[in-house]
């Protein structure tokens, strides 16, 4: 059966895409830095060596930080899921930094966002057809083929692409 975001996602990232103009929410290359900038944020990029690949500092101001080091299509991601940490967790959370190391659901949440946001399944779904080639669509898209590779797989297109994901190091407020 296809994978189908929860509601709660969804409406988050439907609500979050209204704040784009016709052209950009059907640009194949989602302006995720300007979206979080519309939503009051900051986005930066930080040198972390390829230890961290982001993280999302909630308090005084909202500031995503992504790793500079990192190739174009994985800082996207990483913008974008810090997005959905802010967008869905902020009330939660002080701060969330983004590793190999864990995995839980407020990071399925944030993975989740950052693929409805930057993978439309509207557009996904009309794209596949006419290419059926991961590799094109995740240029296309300006994303990983990893990431193109589940995006699929989770819409029922392709079988899924069954690799690790990205985990992140969760602090609550007082700290880790």
């Amino acid at each position: 059966m296809p994978y189908r975001s929860s509601a709660r996602v969804s409406r988050t990232v439907q609500e979050t895409l209204s704040l784009l103009s016709l052209q950009e929410r059907t640009r194949r290359d989602v302006p995720i830095e300007a979206l979080a900038g519309r939503l009051g944020m900051q986005v930066e990029p930080g040198d972390f060596g390829l230890a961290v690949v982001g993280f999302l500092m909630i308090r005084p101001d909202p500031v995503i930080v992504f790793n500079s080091r990192m190739d174009r299509p994985r800082q996207r991601f990483t913008i974008a899921h810090e997005l959905g940490h802010y967008l869905l967790h902020r009330r939660d959370v002080g701060y969330f930094m983004c590793n190999d190391r864990s995995q839980n659901w407020r990071e399925r949440e944030a993975n989740q966002f950052a693929a409805d946001v930057l993978m439309p399944e509207d557009l996904v779904v009309a794209t596949w057809p006419e290419v059926r080639q991961t590799k094109w669509m995740a240029t296309f898209f300006a994303v990983s083929e990893l990431a193109m590779g589940r995006r699929l797989g989770e819409l029922g297109l392709k079988e899924p692409a069954n690799l690790r994901r990205p985990g992140a190091v969760v602090a609550n407020k007082g700290g880790l």
